[in-house]
């Protein structure tokens, strides 16, 4: 049966990719997010056929072209002759005609994944900035506050090789996430004679004087409810949309992968909407799970409206004023107070896919934190739910 999905893969992709395509040398952001969704039809395909233990990872460059790492003793004829056949497929549209590019390193991906983990082990206990796996390097990168120091052996560790891992110290550590000034008790009861309010995702709600942005409708335990950032509320203490008490706060998760909250609809005529200020569908496919170094995102929050950037790592542990996170994605777009819990995604001419929450974001470093919308759906048993 596998065999059969991978052909009619292939033979898809053919007929697709044959169609020309705008022959401009400066693509459009539409033209970008086309030839990086055609780019992942190969990529899904290969990987559904060769474990990531086998090679390195696929990542994009500064032009938006594919490129992937090999390590050469692993990667086997079979490999090779199949990314032949995949850059026979790509080179026939004019946006991915540079077809996938190969790049030797020394390191497989789950060697990476080993490494990272026993940094993390040794440093998340410190408060650092950042540790996280850097693809497009080979590398593990710790990023670290001048307070704390480097090991000063790093072959202390058996399994990681010292040229595997990059120090860089800052001035200033730490995603800073803004705390209430005067973060109070609201009424903990949801009103019965709440107003009817259709909620907009991409807005603020409000819980304490601390606001954060309103995300995609999630149904848990069988009630149907408003995801929202973690930190921005209090477990039972309920949110406010434009002053009107729209629900409480029923499931909230601050540390490990997570910085999430879910909001109880207070009545049963309440919505939320799936358009954005700006006009824009949220979808509400099934979240991305194989994002890629270099991939392009976007966020709309409250605060800061639409923005666009890359994501720059898949896998990193950031520490904040509210604790350590584990396995966000670290994204170039700027953000400020009051995007949290703001929605990130994929976009493209042909519908937008799911990612994850804003969390925070680092002056620092000019990176976002984003926590993976499939860690809070596969760890609180939700679904997304546009209701």
């Amino acid at each position: 049966m596998k065999k059969i999905i991978a052909i009619f893969l292939i033979v898809s992709m053919c007929l697709y990719l044959s169609v020309p395509a705008s022959a401009e040398t400066s693509l459009t952001e539409e033209e970008m997010m086309e030839k990086n969704r055609l780019y992942h039809l190969v990529i899904d395909w290969f990987e559904s056929k060769y474990d990531a233990s086998c090679h390195g990872d696929f990542y994009f460059d500064h032009n938006g072209d594919l490129i992937l790492n090999i390590v050469p003793e692993k990667f086997t004829s079979k490999m090779k002759e199949d990314i032949y056949k995949c850059n026979q497929m790509l080179q026939r549209n004019i946006l991915t005609k540079k077809g996938i590019r190969t790049v030797e390193v020394q390191y497989t991906l789950k060697e990476l994944y080993s490494f990272y983990n026993t940094l993390l082990d040794y440093y998340k206990t410190e408060g650092f900035y950042c540790i996280s796996i850097d693809t497009i390097n080979n590398k593990i990168s710790v990023e670290l506050p001048n307070s704390i120091p480097r090991i000063k052996n790093i072959s202390t560790f058996s399994n990681i090789p010292s040229e595997a891992v990059h120090f860089c110290y800052k001035e200033s550590g730490g995603f800073t996430i803004k705390k209430a000034a005067d973060r109070y008790l609201c009424d903990n009861n949801i009103s019965t004679r709440a107003i009817t309010v259709n909620v907009r995702p991409g807005t603020t709600g409000a819980s304490g004087g601390s606001g954060c942005t309103m995300s995609w409708g999630i149904k848990y335990q069988g009630k149907y409810c408003y995801l929202y950032a973690g930190h921005g509320v209090e477990l039972g203490n309920s949110v406010f949309y434009n002053g009107i008490n729209i629900g409480k706060a029923i499931y909230k998760k601050t540390g490990g992968s997570l910085d999430c909250a879910l909001i109880e609809r207070a009545d049963s005529a309440k919505s939320i909407s799936n358009l954005l200020p700006n006009g824009d569908t949220l979808s509400y496919a099934a979240p991305k799970r194989n994002y890629k170094a270099n991939d392009i995102v976007w966020m709309y929050g409250a605060s800061s409206a639409r923005r666009s950037g890359t994501i720059q790592r898949i896998s990193a542990g950031v520490y904040t004023d509210e604790g350590y996170l584990s396995d966000v994605i670290l994204a170039s777009y700027t953000g400020a107070s009051g995007d949290s819990g703001a929605p990130v995604y994929y976009g493209s001419s042909d519908g937008r896919t799911p990612l994850g929450i804003h969390s925070a974001y680092s002056k620092t470093s000019q990176y976002s934190a984003i926590i993976k919308l499939h860690n809070i759906l596969d760890t609180t048993g939700g679904v997304l739910y546009d209701f």
